[in-house]
């Protein structure tokens, strides 16, 4: 039985050795090296620079832009005040295009929107009256602050991504609608003309993925990014 043990033995620790240097060193190797030939900005997760090459965020994980202020110790902490249906909301810095509304929270568990170390949803199902509500109040919140008016003043539809969070929290996207319906507050914010931000929100529709998959789209980041510098005039 043990006649040729120490043969097997031998062939299996080479076998076992093969595998592990095809699975763990040449192919993640391989892998690598097909990415940073093929798909470079996408392996190297989608950074984005300012004007002077620094980093300021990346395309797959959105930034809030809400309105802070300081506390005692130099941070900026989010100011916020109440919607109409006495639900607490993050106030919106006007001069910038919202992203969808995020729920998650920091290491204590109190309200971080956008906090990407802590992925989460509301969790609250369609049905739910919690929801309904916040939808509701969040709603005549942004009519408020003038993200969805008609020509008239008159209110309009809002795109129901701006009033509804994603499962991760930090979705880097809205539809373009969504964008569109921010143009006059952004334009009158910024006291640019609104014809310049539509076209500018235009230029920064992303299409379908290899044109089937997924929806029209707008970066929020990239598209704050070009108002900053200027591209709106």
């Amino acid at each position: 039985m043990f006649k040729n043990f120490s043969k097997e033995t031998l062939i299996a620790l080479r076998i076992v050795l093969i595998i592990a240097v095809i699975t763990g060193i040449v192919y993640p190797l391989a892998m690598t090296g097909v990415a940073q030939a093929l798909f470079k900005d996408k392996a190297n997760g989608q950074l984005i620079t300012d004007s002077s090459g620094n980093v300021v965020g990346s395309k797959l994980i959105g930034q809030c832009f809400y309105k802070t202020t300081k506390d005692s110790n130099g941070n900026d902490v989010y100011d916020t005040t109440k919607d109409s249906k006495g639900n607490p909301v993050f106030v919106i810095d006007q001069r910038y295009f919202q992203s969808r509304p995020s729920f998650t929270v920091d290491s204590n568990g109190n309200p971080l929107p956008c906090n990407a170390q802590n992925s989460t949803g509301s969790n609250l199902g369609p049905s739910n009256q919690a929801l309904l509500d916040r939808i509701q109040g969040y709603i005549d919140y942004l009519h408020g602050v003038g993200i969805a008016k008609n020509a008239d003043g008159s209110n309009a539809p809002v795109p129901i991504d701006l009033v509804t969070g994603d499962f991760t929290g930090f979705d880097p996207d809205i539809s373009e609608a969504g964008a569109l319906a921010q143009v006059d507050m952004v334009a009158k914010a910024r006291s640019l003309e609104g014809a310049k931000v539509r076209q500018l929100v235009e230029n920064h529709v992303d299409g379908r993925s290899l044109w089937v998959f997924g929806e029209p789209h707008v970066n929020v980041l990239t598209l704050n990014l070009a108002l900053d510098h200027g591209d709106a005039g």
